[in-house]
């Protein structure tokens, strides 16, 4: 998935993926992804010394859980590289 950013170490890396896509408001993909039935979550997170580190203002949180499948990965690959087209024509 070109143009994403993911925070955080990749070593041990847990459920959870924080990560912003150029060119895209976080809130928006968040928006975009809503009518996908796919909840994430956006903003700043209650993380300020985070954003301060990786100079943003906010970004995308999603994670998965014992419950999700790899359809549901692959759903939410697949939607996230439509809402990009979408966002960026």
């Amino acid at each position: 998935l070109n143009k994403i950013k993911i925070y955080g170490p990749n070593q041990n890396k847990g459920a959870i993926i924080s990560f912003n896509i150029d060119g895209i408001h976080n809130s928006d993909l968040g928006a975009m992804l809503d009518k996908k039935n796919i909840a994430i979550r956006t903003g700043h997170h209650c993380a300020q010394p985070f954003m301060k580190c990786f100079n943003i203002s906010g970004n995308a949180r999603m994670s998965v859980g014992v419950y999700n499948t790899k359809d549901d990965v692959d759903y939410f690959i697949k939607s996230i590289d439509e809402v990009k087209k979408i966002l960026k024509s």
